[in-house]
């Protein structure tokens, strides 16, 4: 499986490598761990495009994503797909809800997966449910791994002196 983490944007740093390791975590829990994924981090100007190419929408949204296969299946050579994400977007729904960036980004991580995977809650009433619960259950496996959002992962080594600080996504 290949992760492919791409930050696009210049204004806010972004967990990347925190990113790759809970979308690996997760496709292994959607049962496509040898699939291949690209997330690709935008600021808003940068999703406001796409939104407005390929949904016919204005202005910028949260997260798109972009299925290499049919039917939440892998395309050819394994590709899942894209999932894009707008990191400032993330942020000001992040500090609207309290919440740490990298919480936000992963949420919004879980959700693009569960769209290459074929899930849609657009349609509202019972698929919005399925996708909720399914979302909820990967939050759960992220716990489970020890890389739940909103507390450190514990694979990254602590900023600051002497391994002293805090963890700041």
């Amino acid at each position: 499986m290949d992760v492919l983490i791409l930050d696009r944007q210049r204004r806010i740093r972004a967990p990347r490598r925190t990113l790759a390791r809970r979308a690996r975590i997760l496709l292994a829990a959607l049962g496509t761990p040898r699939a291949a994924l690209a997330v690709v981090l935008v600021s808003d100007r940068g999703i406001a495009a796409l939104n407005r190419r390929f949904l016919d929408r204005r202005g910028p949204t949260n997260v798109i994503a972009f299925p290499a296969g049919a039917g939440g299946e892998p395309g050819a050579g394994g590709v899942l797909g894209d999932v894009v994400i707008s990191v400032e977007t993330a942020r000001r729904e992040a500090r609207a809800a309290g919440m740490p960036l990298g919480e936000r980004l992963t949420d919004l991580l879980i959700h693009g997966l569960l769209h290459l995977h074929g899930y849609d809650h657009e349609a509202g009433g019972r698929a919005a449910r399925r996708m909720a619960a399914r979302a909820r259950r990967l939050r759960a496996a992220l716990a489970a791994a020890g890389a739940a959002p909103g507390r450190p992962d514990p694979k990254r080594k602590p900023a600051g002196r002497k391994g002293r600080g805090r963890c700041t996504w």
